[in-house]
């Protein structure tokens, strides 16, 4: 008995463990393409990340939309020092263009505090 116990304990905890820092949503459409990640959702919690390689010199350009009806949503990118280098306004449509000083990964950063709404994010490295 003892043992059944212990070992329904020790899968609750598991999962509990498991599940820490998890992003949570509920989507009404998502996907996560090379160069591009969509998403629409009437709830969204947490951090998702994008990484994107590029060299010395080339341009990293990102068109955006946004549009955010509840909660916060924030998205930043971040060169291979973790200086934030870029942000995009929540609500808006547009391109920007982030000249890569080094080579290296660059990271795309998409935070979200009980969120509804959309995102579209294209991007290519020329």
């Amino acid at each position: 008995m003892k043992i059944k116990i212990l070992s329904v304990l020790f899968v609750i905890l598991f999962i509990f463990i498991s599940l820490i820092g998890c992003t949570s949503s509920i989507s009404y459409y998502s996907y996560d393409l090379p160069g591009h990640n969509k998403m629409g959702f009437s709830y969204l919690n947490g951090t998702q990340s994008e990484a994107i390689k590029a060299k010395k010199g080339q341009t990293i350009v990102l068109n955006y939309e946004t549009k955010v009806t509840k909660g916060d949503l924030s998205i930043n990118m971040y060169d291979p020092d973790k200086k934030d280098v870029a942000q995009i306004e929540t609500n808006s449509i547009g391109t920007k263009e982030i000249l890569a000083k080094k080579d290296g990964i660059y990271h795309m950063k998409i935070y979200a505090k009980k969120a509804r709404g959309n995102y579209n994010l294209k991007w290519k490295v020329k």
